[in-house]
Parts: C-alpha cells; structure tokens; sequence
C-alpha cells in the first residue's frame, strides 16, 4: 500500500510523495488515423471537431521497432531484470538497516505523522509535472527532441505552483489533523517539489533508451544516501522534531539526482524554449496521466490520511512501521518491474501473442518473488521484532504478519500498470486505481473505527487491496486473450505455496520451541555481566529469538523450495527465466531443471 522512506524517491512506491504520474487517454481517441497530437514539426494546437485530444492508440505508441529481433529484446529486459535484482538487494539492505536504527531513535507518532504528510501532500504533488513524464517516455525517441522543452518547462512551472499551495495550505491540514508539526513537515515537502523536477524528467531520456543499469545504479546509490540522510537528521533533531527526518532528505536526494542525470544525459532542458503555448496541447492529452497519479496517491497513501482522521497517530504509526517493512521489498519489486516492462511492452504493442505470453510469465514470476519474500516476512516477524528492537514495536507484530502474507498480491501493481501504460489505456488505468485505492481506504477506516489497532486495519485494507488486485488483474490479462483459470492459477499458485510453507514452519517450531529452550540455555552460560553495553538477560533472549526466527525461516524456505520442484516445476522454470543469470544458472542446477 505505500512504499518506505528508505528508498528511490522516483517510486511509486517505494517510497516516495511523488509516484509516478500515469495516464494518458483511452476512449477520447479523436482526430485522423495516424494523428499525433503536439509533436515535434506538428501543429501545436490540432484541429479536432469532437474536442478530444489527438488519438493515442497504436500509431502514437513509442516507436515499435517491427524489425527488431525478439532476441534482443529479450536480452535487453534480462539485464535490465539483473540490474532490477541488484538495486533491490541493496536499496533492501540499506532499507533494513534505516528502519532499524529509526525504530530506536523515532516513535511511532512519528511514523503516522510522516505517512499523513505524504497522504496530504500527495494530493497536490500529482500536479506538479502534469503528467508528462510517462507521456514522453510513450511518445518514444523519435518524438522527443520536440517535446523536452515544452515538457521541462511545463512541468516546472506545475511543480512551483504546487509547492506553493502546499505551503499555503499547511497550517489548514495541521489544524485538520490537530497535529501542528505537519507545518513544517509539509513546508519541507513543497520546496522539494520544484528541486526534484529536473531529475525526474531527464531520466525519461534513459527509461526511452532502456539504459536500466544506469536507473538502477541511480536507484541504488540514492537509496544509500537517503537512508544516510534520514538517520543522520532523526539522531540530531531533537524528540518533538523526529519526524522531519523523514522529510529533509527529499531535499538532498532531488540535489543529488539532478547532478548525476545531468552527468549521465548531459541533457539540459532548461536551455530548451518553453513553448507556453503548446502547454495546453500537452495538457489535453496527459490529463489521465494527472489524474492516475491523483489515483495512485489514493491507492498508496489514502489508507493513512483516512486511519489518522478516525484514530491516534501512534496506532497510525504502527500500521506504517509494520507496512514499511513488508513495503521494501514488495514495492521495490512492483516498481522497478514496472519501469522494465513499460516500455517493453509497448514495443510488443502490435505483437498480441508475444505480449500475453510476456505478462503471464511476469505474474508468475512476480508472485514468486513476492510471495516467498512477504510471507516468509510473516513468519519470521515475531522474533525478529524482539531480537531487533526487543518490544519496542509488539504492537505492530501482527499488522506485520497479516499484510505479510496479503502483500504478494499488491506486487504485480507494477505488470498491470505497465500493460495500461504500453497500450495507450490510461483513463482505464485511473479508474482501476482509484477503485483499488477507493476499496482500501473504505477498509483501513473500517478497521480503524471497529478494530482500533495496527492489526485490524491491516486485516482490513489489506483484504480490500487483495480482492482489487485479483480483480484487476483477471479483467487485464483476460482482455490480452489469456483464460481467467491461468490467471488465478498463475496468481494464486506460488501464495498457495507460500502460505503452506510458512503454516509448516510455524506448526515446527511450536512442536521443537527452539526458542523457549535456547534462552534458558543461554542465559546458563553467559557471564553475569554487560557485554557491548547489553545485559546478559537480553543477550540470551536475543539468543533465543535469532534460533527461532533461523528455524522459521529455514524451514519455511526449504518447504517452499521443495514443493515448488514437486509440484510446479514448469512454472518455476519460466520464473527463473526472467531472474538473472546469475541467479537462474544455479538454482537450476541445485533443483536439476532444464
């Protein structure tokens, strides 16, 4: 449902304010068969007698190389798939590392907070470009030296203005929520609006010529630095101000990307005419993009801003920390498979085999990766709390393990976005989201207002999100031609298994206690004394805690290994085509697939 503050501050989830504007027109299709719209050399205002914008259908798709080997291509989405897997390991690893080190210096009001001010500033932040990122990445490199300038311009005149209507509206939203610390929250917010501009629109030039590695590693450092910058500010600031260190770092990372984009693209947009009079051109045709992104705002962050008005922002703040967690993985992978397939799937616009056989060997491939993290995440969640952070956060175990196991679901948002934004169906694609992110805000204020905890609205809004992601799921890939049982076969296959291996190591280790039995045993063996400034009654509970969370996690891992070569080999090959190599050439080995 949101991403964590530890990551790539492009995602649309992970982890961001700003995710990605989409969207676009389906439906208004308008004008003459091969119309562009405001193109390079076109009329900046086309005649059209219906009123709608010029068509986006298969003519205006980022150009789709006819010619172009299904082997190149293909090796160009495995390399960009082994960047994706490199990027989130580490962005994971720093990701981990981050939200260890808050859950000791913050609380959890300051969670809630932050999540809050994301949910308010999102509402005007999808603005702030005008949707024009994803239309010019559409509108491919054919298309793109006459629409940078315009589209530079544009959007930073939408992203000012954004950010001064956040600031003027702060002190409203702090008076809304009764929480006056969201002012300067939000204040920080609106001026990263503008800074982070730049970067974000630059880096279309490298998604259009699919330079992946150079995204990701962009992705990979960024995520280091913001996470550097995030426990820097919470260790300086003082108590009542923790949560603006979720905050200032967008400052430093728009900075940071801007410099390094620049470097890569050596592009500079900003000596590039305006054009103010094509602005209007370009609006009519990315309004969808605005208001998907207004959508997805819904979809990501709504389930706070709604928890926030019913209950305390401390309980808020546990449903964000516990969602975090499984967010860092998930999102990552929902995000990042989505910046590969948007633009290989517009290139297999006019291939409709190709294409469906590409999607349904995605959804696999994302429920695998998704399942068998999340849920072992689940599993894992109790011990890990208290060897981390030894019941500081209780509270939020089981909000933890409920949309661990229901989080598989909420990854393959990045292959049905991908498959609306290749083909053009971006009014589609707003109404989708926004009844996804609709069902999950009705669930979080259930859960709030009957339930009252972390746990209860997890349950709530994560079964809303499931139930959403199933359906929309099933109606696109149906529309490419694919029948409904592969599809829930397809989605619910790897969860299946996953649930079971995690039921399997759960039913183990109530049966061995290996954790019950290790701390006492522990405890009988180490001095009575500190050891590294820890108390030997909380090293041998730590003791106990890492055997257990070891046996539920090997367990749960071995399970879910084992059952997939007995019972869904076939699919674990077509999964384990689309990880890298480097990945893919050993398990195969050790599972013996051919």
């Amino acid at each position: 449902m949101t991403p964590d503050p530890t990551g790539h501050p492009e995602a649309h989830e992970p982890d961001t304010p700003w995710p990605d504007g989409n969207g676009g027109e389906e439906g208004e299709r308008g004008g003459a068969p091969g119309t562009r719209g405001v193109v390079a050399g076109a009329d900046p205002h086309p005649i059209d007698p219906t009123g709608a914008p010029a068509a986006l259908d298969g003519a205006a798709l980022a150009p789709i190389a006819e010619s172009e080997e299904p082997k190149l291509l293909g090796k160009a989405v495995g390399h960009g798939m082994s960047w994706i897997f490199a990027g989130t390991v580490l962005s994971k690893l720093a990701a981990f590392v981050t939200q260890f080190v808050l859950g000791w210096l913050l609380i959890d009001k300051d969670f809630g907070l932050y999540m809050t001010s994301l949910a308010v500033a999102g509402m005007v932040g999808v603005f702030r470009d005008g949707g024009v990122r994803e239309f010019i990445v559409q509108r491919g490199e054919r298309e793109y030296e006459g629409l940078i300038g315009p589209v530079f311009w544009m959007g930073l005149a939408l992203s000012v203005a954004c950010g001064l209507v956040l600031a003027a509206a702060s002190p409203a939203v702090a008076w809304f929520y009764e929480e006056p610390r969201l002012v300067a929250m939000l204040l920080v917010i609106a001026a990263s609006i503008p800074v982070s501009t730049p970067a974000s629109i630059m880096q279309c030039k490298l998604r259009i010529q699919m330079r992946f590695a150079d995204l990701s590693r962009i992705t990979i450092v960024s995520a280091l630095v913001r996470s550097a910058a995030t426990i820097g500010f919470a260790a300086a600031l003082p108590e009542e101000h923790g949560a603006l260190a979720f905050v200032l770092p967008l400052i430093v990372i728009a900075l940071f990307e801007w410099g390094w984009t620049y470097r890569l693209v050596r592009e500079r947009p900003w000596k590039r005419p305006a054009e103010p009079g094509r602005w209007w051109g370009l609006f009519k045709q990315t309004k969808w993009l605005v208001l998907s992104a207004l959508s997805g705002i819904v979809l990501d962050f709504g389930p706070f801003a709604v928890a926030g008005r019913i209950i305390d922002q401390k309980i808020v703040g546990q449903f964000a920390f516990a969602n975090q967690w499984v967010a860092q993985i998930g999102v990552l992978l929902s995000f990042n498979f989505q910046q590969v397939l948007f633009p290989t799937l517009t290139r297999l616009g006019d291939q409709p085999e190709r294409l469906r056989e590409a999607s349904l060997r995605a959804l696999r491939a994302l429920m695998l990766a998704g399942s068998v993290s999340s849920v072992g995440l689940a599993v894992v969640a109790a011990p890990m709390e208290s060897f981390l952070w030894g019941g500081k956060w209780a509270k939020a175990v089981g909000a933890l393990q409920v949309l661990g196991v229901i989080f598989p679901f909420r990854v393959t948002f990045g292959l049905t976005a991908a498959i609306m934004l290749a083909g053009g169906h971006f009014k589609r694609y707003f109404w989708l989201t926004l009844m996804e992110g609709t069902g999950i805000c009705i669930g979080a204020g259930i859960g709030a207002a009957v339930f009252g905890n972390a746990t209860g609205i997890a349950a709530c809004a994560g079964g809303a999100m499931a139930l959403g992601r199933l359906v929309v799921t099933m109606i696109l890939l149906g529309g490419l031609g694919v029948p409904i049982a592969r599809v829930v076969g397809a989605f619910m296959s790897w969860w299946l298994l996953a649930v079971g291996a995690g039921a399997a190591a759960i039913g183990v280790d109530r049966w061995l206690a290996v954790g019950d039995r290790v701390t006492p045993w522990a405890a009988a063996r180490l001095p009575e004394r500190r050891i590294a400034g820890i108390e030997a009654a909380r090293l041998s509970t730590m003791a106990g805690d890492m055997a257990e969370g070891l046996l539920l996690g090997g367990v749960c891992g071995v399970v879910f290994l084992v059952g997939a070569r007995l019972l869904m080999p076939g699919q674990l090959v077509d999964a384990l085509n689309v990880a890298p190599g480097r990945i893919a050439r050993p398990v195969k080995r050790l599972l013996r697939l051919r």
